[in-house]
Protein backbone atom coordinates (compact mmCIF):
# COMPACT_ATOMS: atom_id res chain seq x y z
CA UNK A 1 0.00 0.00 0.00
CA UNK A 2 2.30 2.71 -1.33
CA UNK A 3 1.02 6.27 -1.12
CA UNK A 4 -2.29 4.89 0.12
CA UNK A 5 -4.58 6.62 2.63
CA UNK A 6 -8.00 5.98 4.18
CA UNK A 7 -8.01 2.27 3.30
CA UNK A 8 -8.75 -0.93 5.23
CA UNK A 9 -6.95 -4.29 5.17
CA UNK A 10 -9.03 -6.72 7.25
CA UNK A 11 -9.61 -10.43 7.72
CA UNK A 12 -6.80 -11.72 5.49
CA UNK A 13 -4.38 -14.62 5.89
CA UNK A 14 -0.87 -13.53 4.87
CA UNK A 15 1.52 -16.49 5.02
CA UNK A 16 4.95 -17.43 3.66
CA UNK A 17 6.01 -14.30 1.77
CA UNK A 18 9.75 -13.71 1.34
CA UNK A 19 9.62 -9.91 1.66
CA UNK A 20 7.17 -9.43 4.50
CA UNK A 21 3.45 -9.39 5.08
CA UNK A 22 1.42 -6.14 4.99
CA UNK A 23 3.11 -2.82 4.24
CA UNK A 24 1.99 0.80 4.27
CA UNK A 25 4.43 3.42 2.96
CA UNK A 26 4.34 6.86 1.46
CA UNK A 27 5.09 7.38 -2.23
CA UNK A 28 7.52 9.61 -4.13
CA UNK A 29 10.91 9.71 -5.84
CA UNK A 30 12.80 7.82 -3.13
CA UNK A 31 10.83 4.59 -3.49
CA UNK A 32 12.46 3.51 -6.76
CA UNK A 33 16.00 3.61 -5.36
CA UNK A 34 14.93 1.77 -2.20
CA UNK A 35 13.21 -0.96 -4.20
CA UNK A 36 16.31 -1.41 -6.35
CA UNK A 37 17.94 -2.84 -3.23
CA UNK A 38 14.98 -4.51 -1.55
CA UNK A 39 13.27 -5.95 -4.62
CA UNK A 40 15.65 -5.51 -7.59
CA UNK A 41 13.44 -7.35 -10.10
CA UNK A 42 10.29 -5.39 -9.29
CA UNK A 43 10.92 -2.55 -11.76
CA UNK A 44 8.99 -0.11 -9.59
CA UNK A 45 9.38 3.44 -11.01
CA UNK A 46 9.55 6.67 -9.04
CA UNK A 47 6.12 7.41 -7.66
CA UNK A 48 3.86 10.41 -7.27
CA UNK A 49 4.26 12.13 -3.92
CA UNK A 50 1.59 10.92 -1.51
CA UNK A 51 1.55 10.03 2.19
CA UNK A 52 0.40 6.75 3.75
CA UNK A 53 -2.09 8.08 6.28
CA UNK A 54 -5.18 6.94 8.20
CA UNK A 55 -5.20 3.32 7.10
CA UNK A 56 -6.75 0.54 9.23
CA UNK A 57 -5.10 -2.91 9.38
CA UNK A 58 -7.32 -5.22 11.42
CA UNK A 59 -8.09 -8.87 12.12
CA UNK A 60 -5.43 -10.36 9.86
CA UNK A 61 -3.32 -13.48 10.44
CA UNK A 62 0.26 -12.66 9.42
CA UNK A 63 2.44 -15.73 9.80
CA UNK A 64 5.78 -17.22 8.73
CA UNK A 65 6.89 -14.43 6.40
CA UNK A 66 10.66 -14.94 5.92
CA UNK A 67 13.52 -14.26 5.41
CA UNK A 68 13.38 -10.47 5.01
CA UNK A 69 11.53 -7.49 6.38
CA UNK A 70 8.49 -7.41 8.61
CA UNK A 71 5.08 -8.90 9.29
CA UNK A 72 3.33 -5.50 9.33
CA UNK A 73 5.23 -2.33 8.53
CA UNK A 74 4.48 1.39 8.50
CA UNK A 75 7.48 3.11 6.94
CA UNK A 76 8.34 6.51 5.47
CA UNK A 77 10.82 7.05 2.64
CA UNK A 78 9.88 10.37 1.01
CA UNK A 79 10.45 13.81 2.59
CA UNK A 80 7.31 15.81 3.42
CA UNK A 81 5.08 12.72 3.00
CA UNK A 82 5.41 10.05 5.71
CA UNK A 83 3.06 7.65 7.52
CA UNK A 84 0.68 9.07 10.12
CA UNK A 85 -2.52 8.21 12.00
CA UNK A 86 -2.54 4.56 10.92
CA UNK A 87 -4.07 1.88 13.19
CA UNK A 88 -2.85 -1.73 13.47
CA UNK A 89 -5.51 -3.49 15.54
CA UNK A 90 -6.55 -7.02 16.46
CA UNK A 91 -4.07 -8.88 14.26
CA UNK A 92 -2.28 -12.16 15.02
CA UNK A 93 1.40 -11.81 14.13
CA UNK A 94 3.31 -15.09 14.52
CA UNK A 95 6.75 -16.41 13.53
CA UNK A 96 7.87 -13.71 11.11
CA UNK A 97 11.33 -12.26 10.54
CA UNK A 98 10.16 -9.20 12.48
CA UNK A 99 6.88 -8.28 14.12
CA UNK A 100 5.38 -4.80 13.67
CA UNK A 101 7.57 -1.89 12.52
CA UNK A 102 6.81 1.84 12.67
CA UNK A 103 9.69 3.79 11.12
CA UNK A 104 11.10 6.74 9.26
CA UNK A 105 13.77 5.23 7.03
CA UNK A 106 15.40 7.97 4.93
CA UNK A 107 16.40 11.57 5.84
CA UNK A 108 13.70 14.09 6.74
CA UNK A 109 10.79 11.67 6.81
CA UNK A 110 8.04 11.27 9.41
CA UNK A 111 6.11 8.56 11.28
CA UNK A 112 3.60 10.28 13.57
CA UNK A 113 0.62 9.26 15.73
CA UNK A 114 0.36 5.64 14.63
CA UNK A 115 -1.31 3.11 16.95
CA UNK A 116 -0.54 -0.60 17.51
CA UNK A 117 -3.37 -1.96 19.68
CA UNK A 118 -5.03 -5.28 20.72
CA UNK A 119 -2.67 -7.48 18.67
CA UNK A 120 -1.19 -10.90 19.55
CA UNK A 121 2.51 -10.69 18.65
CA UNK A 122 4.31 -14.00 19.15
CA UNK A 123 7.64 -15.64 18.25
CA UNK A 124 8.89 -12.98 15.84
CA UNK A 125 12.58 -12.20 15.31
CA UNK A 126 14.24 -8.90 16.29
CA UNK A 127 11.42 -7.82 18.58
CA UNK A 128 7.64 -7.74 18.68
CA UNK A 129 7.12 -4.03 17.93
CA UNK A 130 9.97 -1.77 16.81
CA UNK A 131 9.57 2.00 16.56
CA UNK A 132 12.61 3.70 15.10
CA UNK A 133 14.19 6.57 13.22
CA UNK A 134 17.06 5.94 10.83
CA UNK A 135 18.45 9.19 9.45
CA UNK A 136 19.05 12.90 10.15
CA UNK A 137 15.92 15.02 10.14
CA UNK A 138 13.55 12.13 10.83
CA UNK A 139 10.55 12.78 13.07
CA UNK A 140 9.14 9.72 14.84
CA UNK A 141 6.77 10.87 17.55
CA UNK A 142 3.40 10.34 19.21
CA UNK A 143 3.14 6.62 18.42
CA UNK A 144 1.25 4.28 20.78
CA UNK A 145 1.65 0.58 21.65
CA UNK A 146 -1.35 -0.44 23.75
CA UNK A 147 -3.11 -3.58 25.03
CA UNK A 148 -1.09 -6.05 22.97
CA UNK A 149 0.08 -9.53 24.01
CA UNK A 150 3.80 -10.23 23.53
CA UNK A 151 5.57 -13.58 23.88
CA UNK A 152 8.98 -14.93 22.79
CA UNK A 153 9.84 -12.18 20.30
CA UNK A 154 13.46 -11.46 19.36
CA UNK A 155 16.55 -13.63 19.22
CA UNK A 156 18.02 -15.45 22.19
CA UNK A 157 19.38 -14.53 24.65
CA UNK A 158 17.77 -11.07 24.44
CA UNK A 159 14.13 -11.66 23.56
CA UNK A 160 12.52 -8.23 23.40
CA UNK A 161 8.86 -7.28 23.30
CA UNK A 162 9.14 -3.60 22.36
CA UNK A 163 12.17 -1.74 21.03
CA UNK A 164 12.28 2.06 20.80
CA UNK A 165 15.33 2.91 18.69
CA UNK A 166 16.72 6.16 17.36
CA UNK A 167 19.75 6.25 15.08
CA UNK A 168 22.67 8.63 15.69
CA UNK A 169 21.40 11.69 17.53
CA UNK A 170 17.79 11.50 16.34
CA UNK A 171 15.58 10.17 19.16
CA UNK A 172 12.15 8.62 18.98
CA UNK A 173 9.93 10.88 21.08
CA UNK A 174 6.64 10.73 23.00
CA UNK A 175 5.94 7.01 22.60
CA UNK A 176 3.17 5.53 24.78
CA UNK A 177 3.50 1.89 25.93
CA UNK A 178 0.46 1.08 28.08
CA UNK A 179 -1.67 -1.94 29.05
CA UNK A 180 0.37 -4.63 27.30
CA UNK A 181 1.08 -8.20 28.49
CA UNK A 182 4.70 -9.39 28.29
CA UNK A 183 5.43 -13.11 28.75
CA UNK A 184 8.47 -15.25 27.81
CA UNK A 185 10.58 -12.24 26.90
CA UNK A 186 13.99 -11.42 28.33
CA UNK A 187 13.17 -7.72 28.15
CA UNK A 188 9.76 -6.09 28.01
CA UNK A 189 10.76 -2.62 26.77
CA UNK A 190 14.20 -1.75 25.38
CA UNK A 191 14.84 1.94 24.72
CA UNK A 192 17.93 2.54 22.61
CA UNK A 193 17.43 6.27 21.99
CA UNK A 194 14.09 7.69 23.07
CA UNK A 195 12.81 10.67 25.00
CA UNK A 196 9.59 11.11 26.97
CA UNK A 197 8.64 7.46 26.60
CA UNK A 198 5.52 6.88 28.69
CA UNK A 199 5.36 3.34 30.09
CA UNK A 200 2.70 2.05 32.45
CA UNK A 201 -0.17 -0.29 33.24
CA UNK A 202 1.59 -3.27 31.65
CA UNK A 203 1.52 -6.84 33.00
CA UNK A 204 5.03 -8.27 33.16
CA UNK A 205 5.83 -11.98 33.48
CA UNK A 206 7.90 -13.23 36.41
CA UNK A 207 11.10 -13.69 34.38
CA UNK A 208 10.75 -10.56 32.22
CA UNK A 209 12.86 -7.49 32.98
CA UNK A 210 12.37 -3.84 32.15
CA UNK A 211 15.59 -2.57 30.55
CA UNK A 212 15.13 1.13 29.96
CA UNK A 213 18.13 2.90 28.44
CA UNK A 214 16.35 6.08 27.40
CA UNK A 215 14.30 8.73 29.14
CA UNK A 216 11.11 7.28 30.63
CA UNK A 217 8.29 9.38 32.06
CA UNK A 218 7.92 7.98 35.56
CA UNK A 219 8.35 8.79 39.25
CA UNK A 220 10.61 6.16 40.83
CA UNK A 221 9.59 2.68 41.96
CA UNK A 222 8.02 1.30 45.11
CA UNK A 223 6.63 -1.90 46.62
CA UNK A 224 3.02 -2.04 47.76
CA UNK A 225 1.46 -4.00 50.61
CA UNK A 226 2.26 -7.63 51.31
CA UNK A 227 1.47 -8.70 47.79
CA UNK A 228 3.97 -9.70 45.17
CA UNK A 229 3.68 -6.38 43.27
CA UNK A 230 6.04 -3.65 42.18
CA UNK A 231 4.30 -0.46 41.14
CA UNK A 232 5.85 2.20 38.94
CA UNK A 233 4.14 5.56 38.77
CA UNK A 234 4.53 6.64 35.18
CA UNK A 235 2.43 9.78 35.22
CA UNK A 236 -0.23 11.23 37.44
CA UNK A 237 -2.69 8.52 36.42
CA UNK A 238 -0.75 5.61 34.90
CA UNK A 239 0.94 2.82 36.86
CA UNK A 240 2.88 -0.27 35.89
CA UNK A 241 2.35 -3.61 37.62
CA UNK A 242 5.05 -6.27 37.58
CA UNK A 243 3.95 -9.68 38.88
CA UNK A 244 6.96 -11.63 40.07
CA UNK A 245 8.63 -13.71 42.76
CA UNK A 246 12.17 -12.71 43.74
CA UNK A 247 12.26 -10.47 40.67
CA UNK A 248 14.49 -7.45 40.22
CA UNK A 249 12.97 -4.62 38.19
CA UNK A 250 15.39 -2.06 36.79
CA UNK A 251 14.09 1.35 35.72
CA UNK A 252 15.99 4.60 35.23
CA UNK A 253 19.04 3.24 37.02
CA UNK A 254 16.95 2.39 40.12
CA UNK A 255 16.28 -1.18 41.33
CA UNK A 256 13.20 -2.37 43.17
CA UNK A 257 13.00 -5.98 44.41
CA UNK A 258 9.93 -7.74 45.77
CA UNK A 259 9.30 -11.27 47.02
CA UNK A 260 6.13 -12.44 48.70
CA UNK A 261 2.99 -14.40 48.03
CA UNK A 262 0.02 -13.15 46.07
CA UNK A 263 -3.17 -12.10 47.76
CA UNK A 264 -4.03 -8.55 46.75
CA UNK A 265 -6.71 -9.67 44.30
CA UNK A 266 -8.30 -12.03 46.85
CA UNK A 267 -8.49 -9.24 49.39
CA UNK A 268 -10.08 -6.90 46.84
CA UNK A 269 -12.71 -9.45 45.82
CA UNK A 270 -13.54 -10.22 49.47
CA UNK A 271 -13.94 -6.56 50.25
CA UNK A 272 -16.14 -5.99 47.20
CA UNK A 273 -18.26 -9.03 48.13
CA UNK A 274 -18.73 -7.81 51.71
CA UNK A 275 -19.71 -4.32 50.61
CA UNK A 276 -22.06 -5.75 47.98
CA UNK A 277 -23.73 -8.01 50.56
CA UNK A 278 -24.21 -5.06 52.92
CA UNK A 279 -25.77 -2.93 50.19
CA UNK A 280 -28.12 -5.74 49.11
CA UNK A 281 -29.16 -6.28 52.74
CA UNK A 282 -29.97 -2.61 53.18
CA UNK A 283 -32.04 -2.57 49.99
CA UNK A 284 -34.00 -5.69 51.01
CA UNK A 285 -34.60 -4.16 54.45
CA UNK A 286 -35.97 -1.00 52.88
CA UNK A 287 -38.38 -3.08 50.77
CA UNK A 288 -39.51 -5.58 53.43
CA UNK A 289 -40.07 -3.08 56.27
CA UNK A 290 -42.93 -1.14 54.55
CA UNK A 291 -44.61 -4.44 53.62
CA UNK A 292 -44.50 -5.67 57.21
CA UNK A 293 -45.83 -2.37 58.54
CA UNK A 294 -48.65 -2.44 56.00
CA UNK A 295 -49.59 -5.99 57.01
CA UNK A 296 -49.72 -4.98 60.66
CA UNK A 297 -52.18 -2.19 59.88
Amino acid sequence: MTGTSDSTVAGNTVVGNGYGGIGVTDDGPVDASWNATAAPTSGIPAGTANPGNSNFISGNLVENNHPNHCAIVLSAYDPNEGVSNNVISGNTVVDNQNGVIVAADTPNTIAINNTVIYNSILNNGEGGVIVHSNAPGDVVTGNSIMYNTFSANGYLPTLEGVIIGGEGTVPVTDTTIVGNVFQNEAIAVQIVLGTNTMVGGNIIGATVKLAYNGTVTQIGTSSTGSTNTVTQTVSATVTQTVVSTQTSVVASNETATSSSSSGGLTFSLALITAVGTLIVGLIIGMIVRPIREASRK
